[in-house]
């Protein structure tokens, strides 16, 4: 995940990997120049997910379990905490992160996570919801919303 912050360091990345209680999520983190922001991190979790990380076109003797998508979730909630500007993942800023994951993060912590979402279209809802716990992703308005900031 590429993260764009004029405010955070990787220090505080790595620090990110313990919000909300969790433990057994870790990062690994490349800093790198930023046409938008001082700096750009390219940002890979690994965390406590059953499925195996997308090793991508890189080498697949190491790969380890993947972060859940809540760990992700509360890894960028903190991440937001500290620059709510952040461009982090497809996320242009802290507002419509939590516009489209129905502000599941704000509160959430590791022991309430749910460790593998099965997310469908919910027509009562308007949006994707998984159908065993209440967590939303809204990915209509996410497009909608960065086309808008790109108009600006």
């Amino acid at each position: 995940m590429k993260i764009h912050s004029s405010v955070f360091s990787i220090s505080d990345i790595y620090s990110a990997t313990r919000a909300a209680g969790m433990r057994d999520v870790h990062a690994q983190v490349i800093q790198r120049g930023s046409r938008t922001r001082d700096r750009a991190f390219d940002v890979k979790l690994s965390g406590t997910s059953t499925r195996l990380q997308n090793p991508g076109t890189g080498p697949r003797d190491d790969i380890e379990h993947a972060a859940t998508w809540d760990e992700w979730g509360m890894f960028i909630n903190a991440l937001f905490d500290l620059d709510s500007d952040a461009i982090i993942g497809q996320y242009p800023n802290q507002a419509i992160f939590d516009e489209v994951t129905d502000y599941r993060f704000e509160a959430l912590t590791a022991p309430y996570q749910h460790p593998n979402h099965k997310f469908d279209y919910d027509i009562s809802v308007g949006c994707q919801a998984c159908k065993f716990c209440d967590a939303q992703f809204d990915h209509i308005r996410l497009h909608t919303a960065t086309k808008e900031l790109a108009k600006r």
